[in-house]
């Protein structure tokens, strides 16, 4: 019986590892809060009084590592609406933060992403018509950051601004989170842990053999 010990104790051991290496990379919380410089900007024409507004943003997740989500970081939004005329923007610039915090380590970092914004918003369109819109978009769009034990993938598209009453989510960027490698991968763990068992059982073949030649 002391034999059989050792093989056991080594699957059960290699088991534990593998179960709670596994928990561990299920699942994460972070946290995120944007701002906005500046908080409006004019148009290049017409002047009267129209600009774009941004609204920042925060929140937390708590998602599987497996899940691609895409995360409200603010809106932006002409007001007032009632103009006559369109508004003309050309390459105006503005610049976004974005600040991260990783919940099991507490660290956080600030990423920077200038944008532009570009077109014009037509305030009165046609019947049955959409009229114009304004697009804005980010210079170094992609960008990684090491937070904690996790590798943090952040992609904003870019997107378009119209005259909104009642003002919607209209920046949005995925988040993808990937854990450092510092442990083996699941895959090669598994493996190892599948094999622990044959490696118990042949050594305890031959204890078991040294034992009955005595």
């Amino acid at each position: 019986m002391r034999c059989l010990s050792s093989p056991f104790s080594i699957s059960l051991v290699g088991m534990i590892l593998f179960t709670g290496n596994t928990a561990r990379a299920d699942k994460l919380v972070f946290s995120w809060q944007s701002n906005f410089t500046p908080s409006s900007i004019r148009p290049v024409q017409p002047t009267q009084g129209a600009q774009i507004y941004f609204s920042s943003s925060q929140g937390t997740s708590a998602d599987s590592l497996l899940k691609k989500d895409y995360y409200a970081l603010g809106t932006a939004n002409q007001l007032p609406f009632l103009l006559p005329n369109s508004t003309l923007y050309d390459n105006t610039p503005f610049t976004m933060t974005l600040r991260l915090t990783d919940a099991a380590s507490g660290s956080s970092k600030l990423l920077t992403f200038p944008g532009t914004v570009v077109g014009g918003i037509l305030i009165d369109p046609a019947p049955g018509t959409a009229g114009e819109m304004a697009s804005f978009g980010f210079n170094n769009w992609k960008q990684a950051v090491i937070i904690g034990d996790n590798i943090y993938n952040v992609s904003i598209p870019p997107g378009t601004i119209e005259a909104w009453t009642d003002p919607v989510p209209n920046i949005f960027a995925q988040i993808d989170v990937v854990p450092v490698s510092k442990n083996p991968e699941p895959s090669s763990l598994l493996l190892a842990t599948m094999a622990l068992p044959m490696f118990g059982f042949a050594r305890w073949k031959k204890l078991a053999a040294r034992t009955n030649k005595r």
